[in-house]
C-alpha cells in the first residue's frame, strides 16, 4: 500500500542495545580498549577519517555509549554550528566550559582571581572586581601571551570537574568537520592544540582529509610548505580510515533499510528481495551507507508520486539503474535526459564487440571518460525496447526536465520533490536570499541538507518530511505542519516557528537557539542534545516530549505545559531558564532546575532581591 512507504532518517546507529548493521563495533571495541588503557599519556587525539555518508558518526557514537559506561565523561561538539555565529575555536573551548558545574568555577575565581583578572582586564580593559560566570567566558578571545595561564585553569577545572563526578577521564568528540568551511576545521585542530592539550583529556575527532587539505591551502596559501598528512601527524596521535563496509555487511545493510521503508514488494521476487537489485544499489552508492539511504529515500518518494501513471508495470531494475545514475553522475544523467539515444547507444557499446565500440567511440563521449560510470553500465545496463520505452521511465520515473529555470513558486516547489541538489544549486546561482514557499504541500519529501534558510513556509505542508541537516536559518514556520518530521541536525536557529505543529517530530540534536516556538505543539517530540539556547517556548505544548541532554540555557518557557516530560533530570542546562507559571511539572521538577540556575517567579527574572 502508498501509505505504507516510508522514508529513512540520517540518524546513526549509536543505540549500543540495537544491533550493529555494518560491523563497526569490532573497531568501536578496539578503542575503548586502547584509550582506557592510556589515561596516562593523555592528553592525545585519535582521528576517525572517512568520507562523507560512511559511518563516522555512527562509530563516534557507539564509542561515546560504550565510554560512558566506564569511568569517562563525554562531551559532544558540532562545529557547524558555529561557523556563522562566533569564532568556531571559542565555540568548542565555551562547550567544555559549560559543563563544568558552577562550584567549581567559583573555586578556580577564588583561587586564580589574580590570573583571570589580568588576562580579562588586558584583554577587554573594563571589568573590575565583580566578575561573574558569563563574564569569565569573555576570557575566550585570549591573546596567545595567556596560553599558558589558560591551560593552567583548564586544567585545574577539568581534573575537580572529574573528581567531583568520580571519573577518571573527560573525552571530547568533534564531529561534522566535514560541513565546516574548511579554514574553520582548521581553527578548530589548533584550538585543541593551543587551548585544550591538558591531562586527563582526550580528542576523538571525524573528519575528511579533503577538508584538512583545502583549510591549510585557505589559510596558509597554496605555496606553503604545510601539507595534510604533515599536519595530521602532528594534531592526531591515532588516525584511522574506516574502510568500507564488507559486501556481506552492505548487503544486508540494504536489505535492512529496504524493509524498513516498507518496499520489500518491490524489489521482491518470490518473496524474497532480489540479490540482484542489492548488487545494482551498492556498486552505484559506491557501498556507502547514507548515499544508499539517499537513493531508497527518492526510489520511495517517486514511487508513491509517479505509480498511478505507470501502474506496476514498470521494471524495478530500469528504474533502479536510472534513479542511480541521476543522484551520483547527475551531469551524464542531463545528457541521456537531453538525448536518450545516448542510452541507447551506450547500450550497444557495452554488450558489443570490439569493432562495434569503435564506431560507437566518437558519439559516446564525454560519457565513456567517466571510468566508474562506464563500469557500472557495463554491470548493469538493462535493456530497454527503444528510445519510447526509455523515455517513459525518465518522463515518469526521473527529475523533470528543466528546460528553463524555475520561476514560479509550482516550479521551485516541484524542484524540490524531485532534485534538491538541483534547487540549492539554482538557489546558489541566482542569489535569492529570500523565497516565497507558503503552503507548500512537501508532505514526505526527502529534503535532507536542503538550503531552506530565510524561506517563507508559513502553513507549509511538511508532515513526515526528511530535513536532516537542512538549513533553515530565520525560516518563517509559523504554523506549519511537521508532525513527524525527522530534523535531526537540522539548523533552525532565529527561526520562526510560532504555533507549528512538531507532534512526534525528531529533532535530535537540531540547533534552535534563538528560535521563535511560541504556542508550539511539541507534543511527543524527541529534543535529544537539542539545543535551544534563548528560545521562546511560552505556552509551548511539550507533554511527552523528550528532553534528554537539551540546553535549556536562557530559553523562556513561561506558561508552558510539561506533562509528562521524559528526561527532566537529564537535562544538559537550566542557566537562566524561564520557568515561570508552567502547567503540569510536579514541585520536586521545579525545584531540581532551580538549583541549576533556573528562574521560577518574575521578581526573580527582574533582578530584585
Amino acid at each position: 500500500m502508498l501509505d505504507e512507504l516510508r522514508i529513512l532518517g540520517d540518524t546513526p546507529f549509536d543505540n549500543i542495545g540495537e544491533k550493529d548493521p555494518l560491523g563497526y563495533d569490532e573497531f568501536v571495541d578496539s578503542f575503548v580498549d586502547i584509550i582506557l588503557n592510556s589515561k596516562e599519556a593523555t592528553p592525545f587525539t585519535i582521528g576517525i577519517q572517512g568520507e562523507w555518508g560512511v559511518g563516522k558518526t555512527t562509530v563516534m557514537k557507539r564509542l561515546q555509549e560504550r565510554l560512558k559506561e566506564k569511568e569517562c565523561l563525554t562531551i559532544w561538539f558540532n562545529p557547524w554550528k558555529y561557523a556563522e555565529k562566533e569564532e568556531v575555536w571559542r565555540g568548542l573551548i565555551k562547550t567544555v566550559f559549560d559543563e563544568f558545574s558552577s562550584d567549581t568555577i567559583e573555586k578556580i575565581l577564588s583561587e586564580k582571581k589574580e590570573i583571570l583578572i589580568k588576562i580579562v582586564d588586558t584583554i577587554t580593559k573594563k571589568l573590575g572586581l565583580g566578575e561573574t560566570i558569563s563574564e569569565l567566558r569573555d576570557i575566550f578571545r585570549l591573546d596567545t601571551r595567556f596560553i599558558n595561564e589558560f591551560e593552567s585553569i583548564m586544567e585545574e577545572m577539568i581534573t575537580r570537574h572529574l573528581e567531583e563526578k568520580e571519573k577518571d577521564l573527560l573525552v571530547i568528540f568533534i564531529d561534522d568537520l566535514d560541513r565546516c568551511r574548511p579554514e574553520c576545521a582548521i581553527r578548530i585542530l589548533e584550538a585543541i592544540k593551543l587551548y585544550l592539550c591538558v591531562p586527563k583529556c582526550a580528542f576523538v575527532i571525524g573528519f575528511n582529509r579533503d577538508v584538512v587539505d583545502k583549510g591549510i591551502e585557505t589559510i596558509y596559501g597554496k605555496d606553503s610548505n604545510i601539507n595534510g598528512t604533515d599536519y595530521i601527524k602532528k594534531i592526531m596521535q591515532l588516525p584511522f580510515k574506516i574502510p568500507k563496509p564488507g559486501k556481506k555487511e552492505i548487503a544486508k545493510y540494504t536489505k535492512n533499510c529496504i524493509n524498513k521503508t516498507g518496499a520489500k514488494d518491490i524489489f521482491s521476487e518470490n518473496g524474497r528481495i532480489k540479490i540482484e537489485y542489492i548488487k545494482i544499489i551498492v556498486q552505484g552508492t559506491d557501498s556507502n551507507p547514507r548515499e544508499i539511504k539517499r537513493f531508497l529515500n527518492s526510489f520511495v518518494l517517486l514511487h508513491n508520486i509517479k505509480q498511478e501513471k505507470m501502474g506496476r508495470t514498470y521494471d524495478p531494475k530500469k528504474m533502479i539503474f536510472l534513479l542511480l545514475i541521476q543522484l551520483r553522475w547527475n551531469d551524464l544523467f542531463r545528457l541521456i535526459d537531453k538525448d536518450g539515444n545516448l542510452m541507447i547507444l551506450l547500450h550497444e557499446y557495452v554488450r558489443g564487440d570490439k569493432r562495434s565500440r569503435e564506431k560507437l567511440k566518437d558519439k559516446l563521449n564525454p560519457i565513456l571518460e567517466n571510468k566508474d560510470f562506464l563500469k557500472f553500465s557495463r554491470d548493469n545496463i538493462p535493456d530497454f525496447e527503444d528510445i519510447n520505452e526509455l523515455e517513459k521511465y525518465l518522463e515518469h520515473f526521473m527529475v523533470p526536465k528543466i528546460e528553463k529555470e524555475p520561476i514560479t513558486e509550482e516550479e521551485w516547489i516541484n524542484l524540490l520533490l524531485t532534485n534538491v541538489e538541483e534547487f540549492n544549486r539554482l538557489r546558489l546561482k541566482k542569489k535569492l536570499v529570500f523565497i516565497d514557499l507558503r503552503s507548500a504541500y512537501l508532505r514526505g519529501a526527502d529534503l535532507s541538507d536542503v538550503n531552506l534558510r530565510k524561506a517563507n513556509l508559513r502553513n507549509a505542508n511538511l508532515k513526515k518530511a526528511n530535513l536532516v541537516k537542512a538549513n533553515l536559518v530565520k525560516a518563517n514556520l509559523v504554523k506549519a505542519n511537521l508532525v513527524g518530521a525527522i530534523l535531526s541536525d537540522a539548523d533552525l536557529s532565529d527561526a520562526d516557528l510560532c504555533e507549528a505543529d512538531l507532534r512526534r517530530a525528531i529533532l535530535v540534536r537540531a540547533n534552535f537557539s534563538e528560535a521563535n516556538l511560541r504556542v508550539a505543539n511539541l507534543v511527543g517530540a524527541n529534543l535529544t542534545e537539542a539545543n535551544l539556547w534563548g528560545a521562546n517556548l511560552r505556552e509551548a505544548d511539550l507533554t511527552d516530549a523528550d528532553l534528554k541532554e537539551a540546553d535549556l540555557t536562557d530559553a523562556d518557557l513561561e506558561g508552558a505545559t510539561l506533562e509528562d516530560i521524559k528526561e527532566w533530570k537529564n537535562v544538559r542546562k537550566f542557566e537562566n531558564t524561564i520557568l515561570i507559571d508552567v502547567k503540569e511539572l510536579s514541585e520536586d521538577d521545579l525545584e531540581y532546575a532551580k538549583k541549576r540556575g533556573a528562574i521560577l517567579s518574575k521578581k526573580t527574572a527582574k533582578g530584585e532581591s
